[in-house]
């Protein structure tokens, strides 16, 4: 399982929104994160769903583009655009009131039930001081921004592995990675992608990475193609990533869109003989709830499962 939850879940025109609709860093942190409290997030419930349907292992969302830290983050080079506040669930949004850690209850509920557990981290950032969204990526406002955003992020994932002890560490933001001396537009590099490689299992030397620490250079633990099904077998590990209906977070406007169990049945079934896994999302409401149609599907794939 998948798990897609952020602010954009809030808002509910998915995980992308703050490119798509071109909203500023400051309306973005102002009148959407500001707001985002998943007071319904329920990690026993969320765990049980995913085991029914025969799931081994939940990766979810703990710093997606947006640069929102779902994890009470020390790290002081992640603020909000008045560089007062940390810009994470703890430090920005209303959350913070409840005490509560959704990771670590995701970690628990995972760890109750012998079911693998991972977190997803963006490489590119498009809330932080030292990047402004480009196209679909994000480019750097200097190279010494480059390299204090870089440590900063290398300090980020040392809490996460420290605090979390997850077994997958799933990267993402990689696309303008390319073989090269890094400027500010191409700020992210093959080299970059092999320390940041060589950090993790530094930290964790049994956590397995995927290959979005820097794609396209057989990189990383397995190969992780996104919403498709290769037409031959790949020559090392690898799984594939798939949505439900279209959109990896919360989006409103597509939950009459939901593809039924079978379809996934199928896929999943294909890329089983080939040998890979299969990581089917669910992106969950702005108030940490799933949505009724996103168990509907859940609940049939448990009983083809039985079947």
């Amino acid at each position: 399982m998948f798990i897609h939850l952020g602010p954009y879940s809030n808002y509910g025109h998915g995980e992308w929104v703050m490119q798509i609709e071109k909203i500023s860093k400051e309306r973005y942190q102002d009148e959407i994160a500001a707001h985002f409290d998943p007071v319904n997030f329920n990690a026993d419930e969320i765990v049980n769903l995913a085991k029914d349907a025969g799931m081994k292992y939940i990766v979810i969302t703990a710093k997606h583009h947006d640069g929102f830290a779902m994890w009470d983050t020390k790290v002081k080079g992640f603020v909000d655009h008045t560089a007062k506040k940390i810009f994470s669930l703890y430090g920005f949004a209303p959350f913070a009131r409840w005490g509560r850690d959704i990771l670590m209850e995701l970690k628990k509920a995972c760890d109750g039930e012998n079911i693998y557990f991972g977190l997803y981290y963006s490489i590119l950032d498009w809330n932080h001081p030292s990047q402004d969204i480009y196209e679909y990526y994000s480019k750097m406002v200097s190279m010494d921004y480059r390299n204090a955003y870089i440590s900063d992020m290398k300090e980020q994932l040392r809490e996460l592995i420290n605090m979390y002890s997850p077994d997958i560490m799933w990267f993402d933001g990689d696309w303008l990675c390319y073989d090269g001396i890094p400027d500010t537009i191409n700020w992210w590099t093959k080299s970059d992608g092999i320390e940041l490689y060589k950090f993790v299992k530094g930290l964790s030397p049994y956590i397995i990475v995927n290959e979005r620490v820097a794609r396209g250079f057989g990189l990383g633990d397995f190969l992780c193609p996104e919403e498709v099904v290769p037409d031959v077998p790949p020559d090392r590990p690898w799984e594939t990533c798939q949505t439900m209906n279209g959109s990896w977070g919360y989006d409103e406007r597509k939950e009459d869109s939901y593809q039924l169990a079978e379809v996934f049945i199928r896929e999943r079934n294909k890329v089983r003989s080939m040998g890979g896994n299969y990581l089917l999302n669910i992106g969950p409401k702005g108030d940490g709830s799933v949505s009724d149609a996103c168990k509907k599907v859940l609940c049939d794939l448990k009983v083809m499962m039985m079947d």
